[in-house]
């Protein structure tokens, strides 16, 4: 699928970035690379992406720099969860996966699905045909925040167009997800895990 980029290539792309920062991009809000001490998603810490995040998306697709701001929060999948995930069906495709939560384009938003398998995170509905989910590979993690890449295969109907109506490239660039507090809601705790959700 395309959205199979080896895990290798994208800390690759992400060294590469960093070797490309500049004083301008401290002024928005992500900085382009995580700490030295911040390593890389080890698969035995799955803990390290659970909780609830501001995320701050960096585009770099057509030759701007555009932020975007949004939250997000994930807790570990349970094993009856992951089970169902692996099962195919009508209007739905088999997935492995190791974290599930919700995503919030806004502070109004209800929110939306949020996944994630190992490093790779996955924030919107994989199954919908008007849309397509945001995807951000985690480079580098601490306690306070993960760092890397993402981008949006626009493999659903919805499509970014230029001004002669072409499809344009893929929305993509960098991010930083701070962890962080649900936002002036009252919160809940999820069921089986210490992340609270907001209604």
């Amino acid at each position: 699928m395309r959205h199979s980029l080896p895990f290798l290539t994208t800390v690759a792309a992400f060294a590469v970035l960093l070797s490309a920062r500049d004083a301008s991009t401290q002024d928005l809000g992500c900085d382009l690379g995580p700490p030295e001490e911040a390593g890389a998603y080890d698969p035995a810490h799955p803990e390290v992406l659970v909780g609830y995040f501001l995320l701050t998306e960096v585009s770099t697709a057509w030759n701007t720099t555009v932020t975007h701001t949004s939250r997000f929060d994930l807790r570990l999948a349970t094993p009856e969860e992951r089970a169902g995930a692996l099962q195919s069906g009508i209007g739905r495709f088999p997935r492995e996966i190791t974290h599930v939560g919700h995503y919030y384009r806004s502070d109004k938003s209800s929110g939306d699905l949020a996944e994630a398998n190992g490093p790779i995170i996955y924030l919107g509905c994989r199954e919908c045909l008007d849309a397509s989910p945001t995807v951000m590979w985690v480079a580098a993690a601490d306690d306070a925040a993960l760092w890397g890449l993402w981008r949006n295969y626009q493999t659903g109907i919805a499509a970014v167009r230029d001004s002669a109506g072409n499809y344009a490239a893929d929305p993509a660039g960098y991010f930083c997800a701070s962890r962080t507090e649900p936002p002036g809601r009252e919160a809940k705790t999820m069921p089986n895990t210490r992340l609270e959700q907001t209604r």
